[in-house]
């Protein structure tokens, strides 16, 4: 069991993924509902430009349901961007993905384990790499595990799906330790266009804060056989905009959203989120340990924001 600090320190880290919306640019009045602790936390904003339209970078940014967004304005706008920088972001890259194909001969264990993975060279975020890889591969029995691995860059976002009979993928740091797995497919949740893969058997997405190198791994949960694993890698579309001001709204104590079919089987409705205070018994956590895991997951926000 961990110590409890180490615990709301985890619990930080998941609710950090779940709560914080960035909002796109408009009268501080609209988010006066945001818990006192948001405390002029800020970033890099979204650009400004003559032409630019009304709505928010969708691909960045929580839009209002009102807003239509400009997605062929913003996608050229990211490709320039990244052109420029020499750099690939999200949606900006123009290469076919690299089709690689699994070397290790059937039963013979040669990719089984980390230190065997197969090196997918070509794909990354540096100049002249490519952000796409498509990798075939098979697992042969109930004992069979493929690891594949690949360079990163601290910030650098890795989107992973497996299809076909396969049915768990995980990301493993540079030291082995595992840091994210998935047995189903999230994609239904992510951003309209957003450029994540999805629509397989499991899917994960993961911001690195360490450069080196990292490996996927393909494994069974409930399958196995043959499989497509799809790789992206991405810069944050944040890092090329110039600095200033963007408002980050972290709820804590229950939003009202329009439209609750989002989250898949509900009504598409108005509702209101559960607050934080609800999930505390969840995690082994009492009502007073609220103000703890207020304080990590803020930590945790300005750490990586």
């Amino acid at each position: 069991m961990p110590k409890r600090s180490e615990f709301i320190r985890g619990v930080a880290a998941i609710a950090v993924l779940t709560s914080v919306l960035v909002l796109p640019p408009g009268p501080a009045s609209a988010n006066a509902g945001a818990h006192e602790r948001l405390g002029g936390l800020a970033t890099t904003p979204l650009i400004g430009r003559a032409a630019e339209p009304p709505c928010a970078n969708p691909y960045i940014a929580t839009l209002p349901v009102e807003c239509d967004p400009n997605y062929e304005y913003w996608d050229a706008v990211m490709a320039d961007e990244a052109s420029q920088r020499g750099r690939t972001s999200a949606r900006a890259s123009a290469q076919a993905a690299i089709a690689y194909a699994e070397v290790e001969v059937a039963g013979s264990g040669t990719n089984d384990t980390q230190a065997g993975a197969e090196h997918l060279a070509g794909l990354g975020t540096g100049v002249g790499d490519n952000a796409e890889a498509d990798v075939t591969g098979t697992l042969t029995t109930t004992d069979d595990i493929d690891f594949y691995s690949l360079d990163l860059e601290a910030g650098d976002i890795v989107g992973l799906s497996v299809s076909g009979g396969p049915d768990l993928v995980r990301l493993v740091g540079p030291t082995g330790t595992v840091l994210i797995d998935s047995v189903s497919d999230p994609s239904s949740l992510y951003s309209t266009g957003s450029p994540l893969p999805g629509g397989g058997n499991a899917a994960a997405a993961y911001v690195v804060d360490t450069a080196g190198r990292y490996a996927v791994n393909v494994d069974l949960y409930n399958n196995f056989g043959a499989y497509l694993l799809k790789v992206r890698v991405f810069r944050p579309v944040l890092e090329s905009r110039p600095l200033g001001r963007q408002i980050l709204f972290v709820d804590f104590d229950g939003a009202t959203i329009a439209d609750r079919s989002i989250f898949g089987s509900a009504p598409a409705s108005p509702g209101t989120l559960s607050p934080l205070s609800t999930f505390l018994p969840n995690w082994g956590l009492v009502a007073s340990d609220e103000s703890a895991v207020i304080d990590a997951i803020m930590a945790t926000v300005e750490e990586n924001f």
